[in-house]
């Protein structure tokens, strides 16, 4: 797995290293490289308003570790 930017909309997610490679060929995305260990220095509202940056859907019940595990693409 990888994480993945659109340079256009500033979305990061998680894909598969194929799904990537592929992407990575249009120069509207770029790898995005995040070190997990800074999640886990981040409040949950921090960790919530990072899933709704990324696009991400069915964040808002989530606890501190879960949320570092769905932005970590765990």
């Amino acid at each position: 797995m990888m994480w993945i930017q659109n340079n256009k909309t500033g979305h990061v997610w998680c894909v598969s290293e194929e799904h990537g490679s592929r992407l990575l060929k249009n120069e509207d995305f770029i790898l995005f490289d995040e070190p997990k260990s800074d999640l886990n220095d981040l409040t949950v509202p921090e960790l919530k308003k990072l899933a709704k940056e990324r696009g991400l859907n069915n964040y808002s019940g989530l606890k501190q570790e879960e949320l570092i595990k769905l932005l970590s693409g765990e």
